[in-house]
């Protein structure tokens, strides 16, 4: 996952991305294991919630002001 966010080319997006990991990575995978039971599902579901988050990075980064 850090390195689909150390791709980010903006600076401050990578920069906002780094910081929503380090302050939610456990959450997250807490509230997946609440659903899955799977390693690699968990897992999978993290990584695809940053994904769409990198993906909708202007509504994102909104959010943050």
């Amino acid at each position: 996952m850090l390195q689909m966010i150390s791709a980010i080319s903006s600076p401050e997006d990578r920069e906002l991305m780094e910081v929503f990991y380090e302050k939610h990575i456990d959450l997250l995978f807490f509230e997946a294991k609440k659903h899955l039971s799977n390693r690699e599902d968990i897992e999978d579901a993290v990584y695809s919630t940053f994904q769409r988050l990198i993906e909708k990075m202007d509504i994102f980064r909104t959010l943050d002001a």
